[in-house]
């Protein structure tokens, strides 16, 4: 924003022509009103120049173009030191202008007064304003500019104004008026300009919907490479028409101190800083500013233009950003009751193929219907998706060749978006304090990634806390009865897959606070990267859903698994829940204690003998109490999935296929 407004004052100040023969100060400034009037495309005209000394003064200089209508106006223009530049523009000790206006259809900017010292500015004579080319103007206009020195560039204000047709048939208009205070440039030389800062900056929209008015304190970049910046956007810096693909620093900083606002029906905000570091930028493989024209010209049918947009998203492609932080964020609803805040948010190496981090600390929000707290969230290397894969996805039909369905979907999977690792702590939330859910804490992380999936994965939640009473009134009674004041959970997943071996070992585990502990652990074979990418695709052929989980499990082999329950005190609330139930007049551990001494024979009297000797000890044993029941199954060869869910129908039998054993031990503290 800076960077555009000193542009633009620059070329007020500095209009340059060809190189001249004569180098009076007059006759320059006169030659050149004379070359802009020449051109079919411009009017030029000036009241009188004079000079006096080492000076030269010109009044009402006026460029002026019928279609689409554009006026330049500089009521007053002293320039010292005039003269002639070799290879063609001018040099001046200093220039101080005075009632400056740029005017177009709907635009109006209006500098009352600048100066600049130390000018050095190159010819523009190759600058041709097309309407239907407006950014690849603004590049050549950069590409310019990065040629031209000065140093102290100083503008008191700087006013902005626009005025919009929303409707013709209402006649609703938006208007908005900018106004820059204070605008500074220490210099521009070598094409880099440092020292830029402005404040405080206003902005008032007024629309049909209500007025917003907007304050930044202040504004500052440091080490803006406008020759680098020109390098990227100007088509004619492309050699032969193609990039380099060379990366260059941009901006080294850019700060926005103090901003604020307030929109209609009382809307406020306030964002203490937003701060940018290290935007770099490249030539791409074709320059992407024609796409830009093509996007901004009026004559181009609107239908075209989403194509176009698409097109577009490439550019993104020319761009990394080291970081990007927000400061003490806050916004209020007042009509809404609804109030937003934000510590700070810290989003570290962005570019067209990811985001290495992101990280927001202190979220808190509150509305009629609930609240919200976060104290804080991480990510950590994410990777972009792949759009063309996507999109070429989402146009397959069913009925193609087999291979060329599996490559794309084997491309899909590549494309997919990835992380590395993603965190939330501290989060609460609810209809008010007293429905609130918490939790603790929940990552999820991903490593190994190959071109299917990660080939580690590991997921872990703690302290997931929710009241009884939110999960409906016969469990919040049953939970009651337990002893639970609150249910408060925990979850962890480890994963680890060789697509080489096809080998997938997971153990999964479960927790409730102060009652019991589950852990669920098995391997099983068969999960290639060529089953994953066969069985989606045979999924995404089948009509049926039940034959499509069927056609993914076909080729999986079962060849081990455990389960097993640690006892923390869930045995006691339950049997205190059984007694309470039967209407037994006994605690909950003395029954326990009842139930272990006739488990034996409650057993033998309903199962087999093999079952009764594979339950009976192992399951007395648990019902001591603080133990941990184990059951083992390590078939005596691979079990197909699909067989053993065909063979659940006489499940006596099943401890027998799948050679079962339970055990106990003390658990682990």
């Amino acid at each position: 924003m800076i960077s555009r407004a000193a542009a633009i004052v620059l070329f007020l100040l500095s209009a340059a022509a060809p190189a001249f023969a004569d180098k009076q100060s007059e006759k320059l400034l006169n030659d050149f009103i004379a070359w802009i009037d020449s051109s079919p495309q411009w009017d030029a005209s000036v009241s009188f120049i004079r000079s006096e000394d080492n000076d030269t003064y010109a009044e009402g200089v006026i460029f002026s173009r019928a279609d689409p209508h554009v006026s330049v106006s500089i009521e007053t223009l002293r320039l010292s030191g005039l003269k002639a530049r070799d290879g063609g523009g001018f040099t001046a000790d200093g220039i101080d202008m005075g009632g400056a206006d740029i005017v177009a259809k709907d635009l109006r900017y209006t500098i009352p007064s600048a100066s600049v010292e130390d000018v050095s500015a190159p010819s523009v004579e190759g600058l041709v304003f097309n309407p239907r080319q407006l950014m690849t103007l603004a590049a050549q206009a950069y590409t310019a500019l990065a040629k031209a020195e000065f140093t102290n560039l100083t503008i008191p204000e700087m006013i902005g104004s626009s005025e919009r047709v929303l409707s013709p048939a209402s006649g609703e208009t938006i208007t908005t008026r900018l106004v820059y205070n204070d605008m500074a440039v220490a210099s521009l030389k070598n094409g880099v300009a440092e020292g830029m800062e402005t404040g405080p900056i206003t902005l008032r929209i007024e629309g049909p919907d209500g007025d917003a008015d907007i304050m930044v304190r202040s504004a500052s970049s440091d080490r803006f490479n406008v020759g680098a910046f020109a390098h990227v956007f100007d088509p004619a810096a492309y050699e032969d028409g193609r990039g380099d693909r060379i990366w260059r620093p941009i901006v080294s900083n850019i700060t926005y101190s103090g901003i604020s606002g307030i929109g209609p029906d009382g809307v406020t905000f306030a964002l203490d800083a937003l701060v940018v570091e290290d935007l770099d930028g490249r030539q791409l493989d074709e320059p992407f500013t024609p796409t830009w024209d093509a996007l901004l010209d009026l004559a181009v049918p609107e239908d075209d233009k989403p194509a176009l947009a698409l097109d577009l998203l490439r550019s993104y492609g020319a761009w990394r950003l080291g970081a990007m932080r927000l400061e003490g964020l806050s916004v209020e609803a007042p009509t809404e009751s609804a109030r937003l805040s934000l510590d700070d948010l810290t989003v570290s190496g962005i570019s067209s193929d990811g985001v290495d981090s992101l990280v927001m600390r202190g979220l808190e929000g509150k509305a009629r219907e609930g609240f919200v707290r976060l104290r804080s969230l991480e990510l950590e290397d994410f990777v972009s998706p792949d759009l063309e894969a996507l999109v070429e996805f989402a146009a397959l039909e069913n009925d193609i060749d087999n291979n060329a369905h599996a490559d794309a979907i084997a491309k899909t999977f590549a494309g997919l978006p990835r992380i590395n690792h993603f965190g939330l702590h501290g989060l609460v939330g609810g209809k008010d304090e007293r429905d609130q859910i918490s939790l603790e804490s929940l990552t999820l992380d991903f490593s190994a990634w190959n071109d299917v999936f990660a080939e580690a994965t590991d997921l872990r939640l703690t302290g997931l806390d929710v009241p009884p009473h939110l999960l409906g009134p016969e469990t919040a009674a049953l939970l009651d009865t337990l002893g639970f004041d609150d249910l408060v959970l925990g979850i962890s997943l480890s994963d680890r897959w060789s697509p080489e071996a096809g080998t997938d070992d997971a153990t999964w585990t479960f927790s409730l606070s102060d009652a019991a502990d589950f852990e669920l652990s098995y391997q099983i074979t068969g999960v290639t990267m060529d089953w994953i990418v066969r069985a989606t695709a045979s999924a995404g052929e089948t009509q049926e859903s039940e034959e499509a989980v069927m056609a993914m499990l076909d080729e999986l082999k079962l060849e081990r698994a455990s389960f097993s329950i640690t006892d923390r005190s869930l045995l006691e609330r339950a049997f205190a829940f059984a007694a309470d139930v039967q209407s037994l007049d006994v605690d909950g551990a003395t029954y326990r204690k009842q139930m272990q001494a006739a488990l034996p024979f409650l057993i033998s009297a309903a199962m087999p003998p093999t079952i009764t000797k594979l339950l009976a000890k192992p399951l007395q044993q648990f019902l001591a109490g603080g133990q941990t029941l184990i059951a083992e199954i390590v078939p005596p060869a691979p079990l197909n999935v699909t067989e053993f869910l065909a063979k659940t129908d006489d499940p006596l039998a099943l401890p027998d296929r799948l050679n079962m054993t339970l055990r106990t031990e003390k658990p682990a503290e």
